[in-house]
């Protein structure tokens, strides 16, 4: 049996998902602009295969332009900025990851699918 994993990224504004560690220990965002953004309020929020539901608020916070934040895991909170209170992202078949703005308005996303063949 062999799997087959693709990836699929998009981002309105500046502000992109540009990484999910596999093992679900961390999402790091970027700020791709030239002038900061505030993040306060914008949510990460993260669904597997249609159910478990996870998620970050961030609360005054401002990404510099060309920085990078990695939200961490609890358990893997000392590897990155920030710590969520969840001791996984979660993994799955059907990733879906989307960052919304303090309006619930998607601003970002990054899915995974994962399908396997004989």
């Amino acid at each position: 049996m062999s799997a087959k994993t693709t990836f699929q990224r998009s981002a309105k504004g500046n502000v992109s998902i540009c990484e999910i560690d596999p093992q679900s220990k961390f999402i790091k965002l970027e700020n791709t602009g030239r002038k900061d953004e505030n993040l306060n309020g914008y949510k990460i929020m993260r669904k597997v295969d249609g159910g478990k539901e996870f998620a970050y608020t961030f609360h005054n916070f401002t990404l510099k332009p060309g920085a990078t934040i990695k939200v961490c895991s609890h358990k893997e909170g000392k590897f990155g900025d920030l710590e969520c209170d969840h001791t996984s992202w979660g993994s799955g078949m059907n990733v879906v990851t989307t960052l919304l703005n303090e309006k619930d308005e998607e601003r970002a996303s990054h899915n995974q699918r994962t399908v396997y063949s004989a």
